[in-house]
């Protein structure tokens, strides 16, 4: 099942999603890093993927069935063995403002969530567990597969509707 109800997403990000910002403190109000992503196209979500947020909430044993990441369309090549693979969760989300993630109050209102294997480039620095990305830029992938490129907003809060304990998306 590729829903994720309330309690499991509590159950995954409750912990890490409020200390992706208290532990990044002076830098909250700049991108700190960009990464480039892949993922199965998640068919219950719209297919605006601009602005939509990445969380990543787990590592993932390296598959021997890594997509071809280089098969992206990506400005820049991507070489297949620079993969990471981590568990997160894609995020449809609504405000009244989008500016708000740039303010003091980063709040969202998660409208779905589905879970993914997430495919990242690999880098010096490694992605922290918990870390939220906004999605700056789509490629198409072969295969059923979207290629993100995405900027790490430390200090996003994700909320989910209280009323809706059996999920959302």
């Amino acid at each position: 099942m590729d829903g994720v109800n309330r309690r499991r997403f509590l159950e995954l990000a409750a912990g890490t999603v409020g200390l992706a910002g208290t532990s990044h403190g002076a830098t909250q109000g700049a991108f700190r890093f960009n990464r480039r992503m892949v993922f199965e196209d998640p068919d219950v979500l719209s297919d605006a993927y601009l602005n939509r947020i990445v969380l990543v909430t787990d590592t993932s044993e390296a598959e021997a069935n890594v997509p071809s990441v280089g098969r992206c369309g990506f400005d820049d090549p991507w070489p297949p063995e620079n993969v990471d693979a981590f568990q997160g969760l894609v995020v449809e989300w609504r405000n009244r403002d989008t500016a708000r993630l740039f303010g003091t109050d980063r709040r969202v209102r998660a409208e779905k969530l589905v879970r993914r294997h997430l495919f990242v480039e690999r880098r010096e620095t490694p992605v922290e567990l918990g870390t939220p990305f906004i999605i700056s830029n789509v490629v198409r992938c072969p295969d059923g597969l979207v290629g993100v490129e995405a900027n790490q907003i430390p200090g996003i809060r994700i909320e989910t509707p209280s009323g809706n304990e059996e999920g959302v998306g």
